[in-house]
């Protein structure tokens, strides 16, 4: 009895360990090309979205915005996590930081440029500034 327990007491901690884990959904393949300015945000899907799109909105200060395989809006509008990719932008001093919602490989990405308007291609696993 003493020996079957040591040799299920292991494997229980394994089953459980294993349960507690949930495997995140890999990213998939997506390329946006974002732009501000002091009036608005502007955004172009060149990959992986549910079609072709192109979207922008203006408010005063830039406000933050939602982009995910769908287009971009404002916070405002509601709006879910979309299962292939969706992250919120958001001016800050110095800059942009994206923050992922879903079907990304960074949590959390930042980027400035000197002027504006200001573009940037968003992939699935970072940021490269494309400038004006």
């Amino acid at each position: 009895m003493r020996r079957m327990l040591a040799v299920m007491a292991p494997l229980a901690l394994v089953a459980m360990a294993t349960a507690a884990w949930t495997p995140q959904p890999a990213a998939g393949h997506f390329s946006i090309v974002l732009g501000y300015s002091s009036t608005g945000w502007s955004a172009q899907c060149e990959s992986g979205c549910e079609s072709s799109w192109k979207g922008s909105f203006a408010c005063n200060t830039a406000c933050p915005a939602h982009v995910d395989a769908e287009g971009i809006v404002t916070l405002a509008e509601p709006r879910g996590a979309n299962p292939r990719f969706s992250f919120e932008v958001e001016r800050r001093p110095g800059g942009v930081v994206a923050t992922s919602k879903a079907g990304t490989l960074w949590s959390e990405l930042a980027w400035s440029c000197i002027g504006e308007p200001c573009r940037a291609r968003i992939t699935e696993d970072g940021v490269a500034v494309l400038g004006r």
